[in-house]
């Protein structure tokens, strides 16, 4: 498989590879949302997704430019999850306006990240994002970093000044939060959600729209 050709770095623990620009960012999500990641599996634990794989953004990241910005993964459903683990340095992402993107069987996510499977996101902060998600008769998951986490950690991250909105397609449940939509068996530590909108048709929080089974601190 042909590793793919970031700003730096090979993707170890050590040496992450570097997301030093917007150009980088949407490489990294048309690389899980095409299914071209599938096979990028450091531990062979059968997971894929920059399972074991690091990542590290190197600067503020300004995505206004992108007129709908499509999720670091966006279904748990058929595989196209992230799995790896995201470091934001400390550094910001902004201006990121995204309708979601929806799975096969109809499932919409919006977010920096839809799906995060497995893996981790730290030490990153999200500004002035727009994100809206309407499920096709499924469910709609929404959060300022992500929109679902699923086996993950997330440490270190905050959303400042979004509007975040999950809409019922028709009468489905929907999620939305200040961090994540939705948590499953997730751990989340140092995070805050300020000055943001949520809107939502069922599960909302100003942290996380609903809890299943994780703890947060």
């Amino acid at each position: 498989k042909t590793m793919p050709a970031y700003s730096g770095g090979n993707g170890t623990e050590d040496d992450p590879w570097l997301i030093s620009s917007v150009a980088d960012l949407q490489l990294l999500a048309n690389t899980i949302n095409d299914g071209k990641a599938a096979g990028f599996d450091a531990d062979s634990a059968n997971i894929g997704n920059y399972y074991g794989y690091y990542f590290k953004q190197t600067m503020d990241l300004d995505l206004s430019s992108i007129a709908s910005w499509d999720p670091i993964g966006y279904s748990g459903d058929y595989g196209f999850y992230f799995a790896g683990n995201y470091d934001g340095g400390g550094y910001t992402i902004s201006n990121a306006t995204s309708t979601g993107k929806k799975d096969t069987d109809g499932f919409a996510t919006a977010g920096i990240f839809g799906w995060v499977a497995f893996g981790s996101v730290k030490n990153l902060t999200v500004k002035n994002a727009d994100f809206l998600a309407t499920g096709n008769n499924n469910m709609s998951y929404v959060g300022g970093v992500l929109a679902v986490a699923d086996n993950c950690t997330v440490e270190n991250c905050s959303a400042y000044n979004s509007k975040i909105e999950s809409q019922r397609n028709p009468n489905n449940s929907n999620f939305a939060g200040g961090i994540t939509g939705i948590a499953l068996r997730s751990s989340f530590e140092k995070c805050a959600s300020v000055g943001n909108t949520i809107r939502h048709g069922s599960f909302g929080g100003g942290f996380i729209g609903s809890l299943d089974g994780g703890d947060s601190n």
